[in-house]
């Protein structure tokens, strides 16, 4: 049997290219009865489930510890042990408790975040109506296998990649993968050139929304290797790049550090020069140097 359409990426552009019934003859399915049971499986195999990989994120604790990485939190750390010496455990409690309600709240913004990506992702999936050796029913959009006919209603999300058999006024809201901002309007003829991703009328994607009509359509992609899936591949494998103005203003937040922790040495040898105790010239120190960090931080 000759390849399927998904085995390449040149092959994988000709999803809209091809007439529907060649599309069917690669999967070795029909219009009217689908895949058969031993079908799913073998193609359950191969391409797995219909679940889009999330990069695997890092763990709630080095999320929680990442929230210490800053400049101002090193001094304040710093400060809060050099107090903390001299027994000023108020002092010492207000510096940590500062540092701590910080992290705090810096962790929980993140963490809030992840979860709304991972919200996101979810969206997705939902449940699909399959026809499946004859008979149409209800599973979870997960258990999607190329080769699978579904059929699509208004209000329903696009379960995976499609290719359109048969339609009624379908309309599509693609502006998720697209950024078009009205319904496309889809056909079931084939398109003979190459095209852009917004212009496959032909086909239906995963995320999308039916906004009015229904249709039939031929799973053609599922997970990782739907339009959706290759944007997510992208983002994951991406290195995260700093912009110039990231850059200068990192480099400026650390030659700050050290330009104040000079100068709170210097402030302290002073006193000392002067005959002031050791307690008071720590003191003097950690208030000067969290002086400085705040107002050099937060002007």
């Amino acid at each position: 049997m000759e390849e399927s359409i998904l085995s390449t990426k040149h092959s994988r552009k000709l999803c809209y290219q091809q007439e529907v019934e060649a599309l069917m003859s690669q999967f070795s399915t029909d219009p009217y009865h689908g895949l058969k049971g031993h079908q799913v499986e073998a193609q359950q195999l191969r391409f797995g489930k219909n679940e889009i990989a999330t990069k695997e994120g890092e763990s709630k604790w080095k999320l929680f510890l990442k929230q210490f990485q800053q400049p101002l939190v090193y001094i304040l750390i710093v400060a809060g042990i050099a107090v903390g010496f001299l027994e000023e455990w108020v002092e010492m409690g207000a510096i940590f408790g500062v540092v701590a309600i910080n992290a705090i709240i810096g962790y929980v913004q993140e963490l809030k975040a992840l979860k709304a990506i991972a919200s996101l992702s979810k969206s997705l999936m939902a449940q699909a109506q399959v026809l499946r050796a004859g008979v149409f029913q209800i599973v979870p959009a997960q258990e999607l296998v190329p080769g699978d006919i579904i059929q699509l209603n208004a209000g329903d999300k696009v379960p995976a990649d499609i290719r359109i058999i048969s339609e009624r006024a379908l309309q599509v809201d693609e502006s998720a993968l697209t950024g078009e901002s009205l319904p496309v309007e889809k056909q079931i003829a084939v398109i003979p050139d190459e095209v852009a991703l917004g212009d496959r009328k032909n086909l239906s994607f995963l995320g999308s929304l039916v906004t009015h009509g229904t249709a039939r359509g031929l799973v053609v992609a599922t997970g990782n290797d739907t339009e959706m899936g290759k944007i997510n591949t992208m983002i994951a494998s991406a290195e995260v790049l700093e912009t110039p103005l990231t850059q200068k203003i990192n480099q400026f937040a650390y030659r700050l550090l050290w330009i104040i922790l000079a100068l709170a040495l210097f402030a302290m040898a002073l006193s000392l020069y002067r005959g002031h105790s050791l307690e008071e010239v720590i003191l003097e120190g950690v208030a000067l140097a969290v002086g400085l960090f705040r107002k050099g931080f937060l002007r």
